[in-house]
């Protein structure tokens, strides 16, 4: 879907504005999927060894 379509039906200003909460929430999202992964490996026994 085209950026400027997301900008209108959220009624932001500007792409660039769409563009920057979207970049920003996107990596708030990985992260925490990366922290939660990180989780079950420890949870696992941690580790190559485990």
């Amino acid at each position: 879907m085209p950026i400027e379509n997301i900008q209108d039906v959220l009624g932001h200003s500007s792409p660039t504005i769409t563009k920057t909460i979207y970049v920003d929430v996107s990596r708030r999202v990985q992260r925490g999927a990366v922290d939660k992964l990180g989780h079950l490996f420890e949870d696992e026994g941690g580790g190559q060894d485990g």
